[in-house]
């Protein structure tokens, strides 16, 4: 049992590796990335879950859903600490905690 709890942790961290070492000069930023940061930053300046849209106007982001940018607007909000920076970390824990847990079932 330590020898799968020892492995499991390994693999974990080697794919927190992977995420840092992929994503070194910041993640690409696409369509629904783009939605997902911009929703975090507007929620963390107090204008919802919105977007800026090219003539500079805030309109509400209807067709992602709110709970990534609801996660990174919390330490962006609290720490001060930017969306892109705080995704990279959430990513990199998701992605451990999903090895952990697929390990730990039966």
């Amino acid at each position: 049992m330590a020898l799968v709890v020892i492995l499991l942790v390994l693999v974990a961290a080697g794919a927190c590796t992977l995420v840092w070492a992929n994503t070194r000069w910041g993640v690409g930023l696409r369509g629904d990335s783009y939605a997902y940061i911009s929703g975090a930053r507007n929620l963390a300046d107090g204008l919802g879950y919105s977007r800026i849209s090219g003539g500079g106007e805030v309109k509400p982001i209807t067709h992602f859903p709110p709970q990534f940018s609801l996660v990174l607007a919390s330490p962006e909000e609290r720490a001060m600490i930017d969306a892109l920076s705080a995704g990279l970390e959430v990513t990199g824990s998701y992605d451990d905690g999903v090895i952990l847990m697929a390990g730990a079932s039966p």
